[in-house]
């Protein structure tokens, strides 16, 4: 269907990005901006981070498609929506890399948004937070997952530390067996890349996720602290062996 289409439609796929999500989003950074040039050079950078990333020719999501569709080659039809989780969360954190020079793109080109925030990471191999969300969204989206991607804040230093310095982030809340979990892969890509793997840390672990992320507080589950499921870590070091078979 998607060939028949000319190539100069854009199409945009929202995934975690509605218009009054990156309305809010962007209020945080673009309306505290005192200088009028500030402001509307903000006002910008933050449009192409969430519509120009959400936006895509005919062509691109042919491309996105594909690997999409080799990723999901790989799903056995008996498996379990856990471990088909289990399985994009590895899978994502294996193809997709966090640029450490990001805030630099992020400073310099208005575009920055269009390659590394949404589903073209799938392409590239790079991309930050509000990729990873996006990609892991529609891999969940298209198995019938329920989730959520949310905005807020997070920190990676000591959870224990009450002057720990936090900073904008995005990450996911599955459902599984009716109750929702934490994921941030992100987080965990990070640290597999510094050759500190600590995937159970930030794969349904509730108790520790929450002294490290903070929903903004117009999220709709700015209150999830409260009702995050954690998950037997046991379980998902199996599953994830099995995986790996």
């Amino acid at each position: 269907m998607l060939r028949l289409l000319d190539n100069r439609i854009q199409i945009r796929i929202y995934g975690s990005n509605t218009d009054m999500r990156i309305k809010r989003y962007k209020s945080i950074y673009v309306d505290v901006q005192q200088d009028s040039q500030r402001k509307e050079k903000a006002n910008k950078l933050w449009d192409g981070h969430f519509i120009d990333s959400s936006t895509y020719s005919r062509d691109e999501l042919i491309e996105i498609l594909t690997v999409i569709e080799q990723i999901e080659s790989e799903i056995q039809p008996e498996w379990s929506d856990l471990k088909k989780t289990i399985y994009f969360y590895e899978t994502l954190k294996q193809r997709m890399f966090y640029p450490p020079e990001h805030v630099k793109y992020m400073e310099e080109h208005s575009k920055y948004g269009r390659n590394f925030q949404g589903l073209r990471s799938l392409k590239s191999g790079n991309g930050v937070c509000a990729a990873y969300v996006t990609c892991l969204k529609e891999l969940l989206d298209r198995q019938g997952i329920e989730n959520i991607g949310v905005f807020g804040e997070a920190s990676t230093a000591d959870p224990n530390d009450p002057n720990k310095a936090w900073g904008p982030h995005a990450w996911n809340l599955v459902k599984i067996d009716g109750k929702y979990m934490p994921i941030d892969l992100t987080f965990a890509a990070c640290s597999d890349f510094k050759g500190v793997p600590e995937s159970s840390k930030y794969f349904g672990n509730a108790e520790e996720f929450n002294k490290t992320h903070k929903p903004y507080s117009w999220e709709s589950i700015a209150d999830s602290g409260e009702t995050l499921y954690t998950i037997d870590n046991d379980i998902v070091k199996k599953v994830t062996e099995d995986i790996r078979k």
